[in-house]
């Protein structure tokens, strides 16, 4: 009688039950749970128990869960480190391939007796690596730390290096490898990285400035744009998950981290694709077959014990080539250890062609099976440690707690709201982001609070799909701008982010009644944002900077906020400031974290800033105007005139004006009348 399930149903509650239960379990016994699912379905699968075949659907959903790791971690990677850091990635991916290319050549040759092709070909799987770990590195909090950048650079070279050797090994065996041949190669693989790193970002920023976000349509543009780059970069003669990576570099500047697109893709990965993988992985492990055979059992000894040796010694000879600490070298080797989708292409072709047996066959299953439990195990121990370090040496910025306020009044801007506040919103910070609404109290106070609470409801949902905290606020009180400011002072706030219309006022006010007194009654920092499209979609941030503002005593928090949101946006930062001040700013906006890309531009004052932006203005741009109360050193009646002046010339231009908080110490005093 045949144990199988066939039932497709059963089935389904199987694969569930195995991705919800199998890693709690193994976490309890302070195993990763990519291990546990790895080796539950070596016991369950065909080669087991044959409770479950690795059927079409396994098959499918596995290969789309390889695509979605690789694509992850180009969406995740920090471009500006790893353009500042790009030469640690050359080396490392070249240190991390040509030694287990080299040694692992040698073994093949002179241990299993290999011919040539079969030995070069044996050594490049060696060379490769999946990013396998990459899920345990996001957990932990370490994905922008410059080891885990550098591995993530160096897959780019260790994959497309051992996928040439195999497009080269594979055309010499079948005859193919022609002139002709390699000219259609190259003139694909050139159309190919015009069309990721081209058309894509611009395809992309037009569906996400133009098409309306319900929900599902930019998740569903994204993952129809992960799958089509996929199936073009093989197309082009590059494996699947190269087209995957670049696609998620494509999308980087696209997709903040903070954002409810990134947390839906993270989400459907985390859930079904990442863990099918693991188990598509462990079905294919066959132990009796290595057991039966003593030639399968030396060569799954000499592979897996040829692969560890040999990445432990390209990731520590890179590490300490780049001056690494000893936690920083185990992380690139636990990250670079793992063995999968370029070793299964390989092992696959090689056996394919006649240029591997059924032995190696099956001990590139159990090699890979090998390295999937070693870099993990590696990478959260180390990890761990890693991470610790970055706690014990925290900035001031993550020193000081962050509580933002969002005002609402208006439907429409509830989620540009909502998604500004989360990418001003510090990446480790455990407070929730404070949606008010104030209702007058006067006689149909019961209908505008049943109002208020809808915004609420639309704020809080907007913060849920980021896995945002949220904590909505209703305050009934005589007078908007008074039930803010009490609202700053009961619930703590430091920094209030309110819209503005741009609609002309009476008398002097510059913004208009309420904006004017909570900028008058407050001490926090207040972003005043005018948002007309999609923040995901802004290419450059401009940063317009007083004189003097380098004198106040908020401004290095200020530059800190700024560099936040671009950090966010992954957009570089362009400064414009007096040119008596340009010295003094240069160095505050080098030593200020995070690290972005920025440029420096003079104007002789700021009153000359509109003229400037006409030059320069494009639509991608962000302006941010850093202006001041007016009792601050920086300020200047030039700064009551330009946001209009601004958003009348430029109605289409997003736009923000930062006020700077007072000291810190004095921030939940409110200020005299």
């Amino acid at each position: 009688m045949s144990l199988t399930i066939d039932n497709p149903v059963l089935f389904f509650v199987a694969l569930a039950s195995i991705a919800l239960f199998v890693p709690m379990l193994f976490e309890r016994i302070r195993v990763p749970g990519l291990v546990g699912l790895i080796l539950v379905a070596v016991i369950l699968g065909p080669n087991g128990l044959m409770l479950m075949e690795r059927n079409v659907l396994i098959e499918y959903l596995g290969q789309a869960g390889l695509l979605f790791i690789v694509f992850v971690a180009g969406l995740e990677i920090d471009l500006v480190r790893f353009v500042k850091y790009r030469n640690h990635s050359i080396v490392f991916g070249s240190i991390s391939y040509l030694i287990p290319q080299i040694l692992g050549t040698l073994m093949a040759v002179f241990v299993l007796g290999f011919s040539i092709p079969s030995a070069i070909l044996l050594g490049s799987m060696f060379g490769s690596h999946t990013l396998l770990a990459y899920p345990i590195a996001s957990r932990l909090g370490i994905v922008k730390t410059t080891p885990v950048t550098t591995s993530v650079g160096g897959t780019i070279i260790t994959d497309t290096a051992a996928l040439m050797v195999l497009a080269v090994i594979a055309n010499s065996v079948t005859d193919d490898g022609g002139w002709l041949f390699w000219t259609k190669f190259a003139l694909l693989l050139g159309l190919f990285m015009l069309l990721v790193f081209r058309v894509l970002p611009r395809l992309a920023r037009w569906f996400y400035r133009t098409v309306p976000d319900e929900g599902a349509r930019d998740f569903l543009f994204t993952i129809l744009m992960v799958f089509f780059f996929a199936w073009l970069a093989e197309f082009a003669g590059l494996q699947p998950i190269i087209g995957a990576f670049l696609c998620g570099i494509g999308l980087n500047r696209l997709i903040p981290e903070r954002s409810p697109l990134m947390s839906r893709v993270q989400f459907v990965g985390k859930t079904l694709l990442v863990p099918v993988f693991l188990i598509s992985v462990g079905m294919l492990i066959d132990p009796m077959a290595v057991i039966a055979d003593r030639t399968t059992m030396l060569v799954v000894f000499m592979m897996s014990t040829t692969v560890i040796i040999t990445k432990w010694l390209g990731a520590f000879a890179a590490g300490k080539l780049l001056r690494y600490s000893l936690n920083e070298c185990w992380i690139l080797f636990g990250m670079s250890v793992n063995q999968a989708a370029a070793t299964l292409a390989a092992v696959l072709v090689g056996y394919n062609i006649g240029l591997f047996s059924t032995s190696v066959l099956n001990g590139a299953v159990i090699m890979i099976l090998i390295s999937c439990l070693v870099g993990p195990w590696v990478t959260q121990r180390w990890g761990k440690k890693l991470a610790e370090e970055l706690d014990h040496n925290p900035t001031d910025f993550k020193d000081r707690p962050q509580r933002i306020l969002i005002p609402l009044a208006n439907p429409q801007t509830v989620e540009p709201m909502m998604d500004l506040a989360m990418l001003l919103r510090e990446p480790n910070s455990r407070h929730p982001i404070f949606p008010l609404v104030v209702v007058t109290d006067d006689s149909d106070v019961d209908t505008k609070v049943a109002e208020a609470e809808k915004l609420l409801s639309l704020a809080a949902m907007r913060g849920n799909s980021a896995e945002v905290p949220t904590y909505p606020v209703t305050r009934v009180d005589v007078n908007i701008a008074d039930g803010i400011r009490r609202t700053l002072m009961e619930q703590q706030i430091t920094t209030v982010l309110i819209g503005w219309n741009a609609r002309a006022t009476f008398g002097n006010k510059m913004f208009g009644n309420v904006l004017d007194q909570l900028l008058a009654q407050s001490r926090q920092s207040v972003v005043v944002a005018r948002i007309t499209r999609s923040l995901n979609t802004i290419g450059r941030v401009i940063l317009a900077v007083p004189r003097s503002a380098d004198h106040e005593p908020s401004f290095v928090e200020s530059i800190h906020i700024v560099k936040t949101l671009c950090q966010q946006l992954s957009t570089p930062l362009e400064i414009i400031g007096p040119t008596v001040d340009i010295a003094h700013l240069q160095k505050i906006a080098r030593a200020t974290p995070p690290e972005v890309k920025f440029n420096f531009q003079k104007i002789p004052s700021l009153r000359e800033l509109p003229q400037t932006l006409k030059k320069t203005l494009h639509p991608d741009d962000l302006v941010i105007l850093l202006s001041a109360r007016s009792h601050h050193l920086s300020w200047n009646s030039a700064l009551e005139t330009i946001p209009r002046q601004i958003a009348t010339e430029n109605p289409d231009q997003p736009f923000l004006i930062l006020y700077a908080a007072e000291e810190y110490g004095s921030l939940m005093q409110p200020r005299d009348k």
